[in-house]
């Protein structure tokens, strides 16, 4: 698989990379806008900034995209 083979098929499931991060950045500074944000553990910010790349991949790309839950629910975890 080439490289643009494999933007063409994560645009497929991630949508728009542009679009995918105005959804991420936007969800980071609702993040960052909680007074406990700097309070968390470094572990946990971490993951909801991961969880933040996820949840727009669902927002803007296939939303019905097993592994986007998944991966949601992995850092959750963690």
């Amino acid at each position: 698989m080439t490289a643009d083979d494999l933007l063409e098929t994560r645009q497929t499931t991630h949508g728009q990379f542009s679009q995918n991060a105005i959804y991420a950045q936007q969800l980071r500074s609702l993040f960052r806008s909680s007074p406990r944000w700097l309070q968390i553990p470094a572990v946990q910010a971490e993951a909801l900034d991961n969880m933040a790349t996820k949840l727009s991949r669902i927002l803007s790309g296939q939303g019905d995209c097993a592994q986007h839950w998944e991966d949601v629910e992995g850092y959750s975890r963690l």
